[in-house]
């Protein structure tokens, strides 16, 4: 599916920190999740390998289940957000 939405990553997360608030998130998460869900997959097998592909999909899964609850956790001042997601899925897949 492509990705129409222009936001850049960063508006995205802002947009979703504020549609958390009013508890509308699934549109900004539905968005970096197809940016980012199967990077994010191709990332974790390449690195723990195929045998573990349930894991891995789990990982990401619970990435996107953790930037729904917690989008604050973003800091812009630290850099991009998908160094973020790849760092909250190497903790989700150990």
């Amino acid at each position: 599916m492509p990705d129409t939405d222009s936001r850049c990553d960063e508006d995205l997360l802002h947009d979703l920190q504020v549609a958390l608030e009013e508890r509308e998130v699934s549109t900004c998460v539905g968005t970096l999740y197809e940016r980012y869900a199967e990077f994010l997959f191709r990332f974790l097998r390449k690195k723990f390998g195929a045998a573990h592909e349930a894991t891995m999909r789990d990982a990401v899964q619970d990435t996107f289940v953790t930037l729904s609850e917690k989008p604050h956790l973003y800091d812009k001042s630290k850099g991009k957000v998908a160094p973020w997601l790849v760092t909250i899925a190497l903790n989700r897949a150990r």
